[in-house]
């Protein structure tokens, strides 16, 4: 919660380099629906009060506060809902995230090892847009915050738990082997033209809840629970009346 209370204080801060026009009207007022593809990287570490695991193949333990590398690509849409006081907008939003985390950890005999998981995230998000600004220039770019918050279920379809250094070496399907929930939030700044058309990039805070339903083991009976915060970019954004 520390990192997010930042992110939102950073943007915050930059939405006080703008100031705000009279009469200001957000062009994505007129749309009721959207359309969003993007991609973070980030960084991810397990949770710390669960990193020790007694398996049927020996016992592991995960490095507490090693962050690795994370990705995660995104196919959103929602919905958008005006304020008839404010303007605010609105919005609701879910889609499919495909997520890669990693983690480090060390087996009965001390050989050092990394798990990868892949995983298909469905999110639920409820948030706010808040207008800042048109720039000056030609293009007429609309400047604002967006904030999000929400829970995930995800499910696993791929692991890999090898040397870290072996890249080649083949993982396992799992075919949806558990079934684990979280808590997402998004800070974002954009910058929109008049047709729903430009930039969006931001933060992304995931973070496991420390419970799953197993629905059968994984070939490696390892279930990390994982937090991560990384940077968004969204390459394409579109919005329907």
């Amino acid at each position: 919660m520390k990192t997010i209370t930042f992110c939102l204080v950073f943007l915050l801060t930059i939405s006080q380099l703008f100031a705000q026009e009279d009469n200001l009207v957000d062009p994505i007022a007129k749309y009721k629906s959207f359309y969003e593809l993007g991609g973070s990287i980030g960084l991810t570490r397990v949770n710390t009060e669960h990193t020790h695991f007694n398996t049927a193949k020996g016992d592991y333990e995960f490095r507490k506060n090693n962050y690795l590398p994370s990705s995660t690509v995104s196919i959103n849409f929602g919905w958008l809902f005006n304020s008839e006081e404010s303007n605010t907008i609105f919005a609701i939003k879910t889609g499919i995230n495909i997520s890669t985390k990693s983690a480090s950890l060390l087996d009965s005999d001390g050989n050092k090892l990394q798990l990868t998981t892949s995983y298909l995230q469905l999110p639920f998000l409820v948030g706010f847009r808040e207008p800042i600004r048109y720039s000056k220039n030609e293009n007429r770019f609309f400047h604002a915050l967006e904030y999000h918050i929400g829970v995930y279920a995800a499910t696993p379809f791929f692991q890999k738990l090898d040397n870290r250094n072996n890249v080649d070496a083949s993982g396992k399907g799992l075919a949806a082997n558990n079934l684990r929930f979280g808590i997402m939030a998004e800070v974002a700044f954009t910058a929109f033209d008049n047709k729903g058309h430009g930039h969006k990039f931001g933060f992304r805070m995931m973070q496991d809840f420390a419970k799953l339903h197993k629905f059968k083991e994984t070939p490696s009976q390892l279930y990390p629970y994982y937090g991560s915060l990384g940077l968004f970019y969204n390459i394409y954004n579109d919005y329907y009346k």
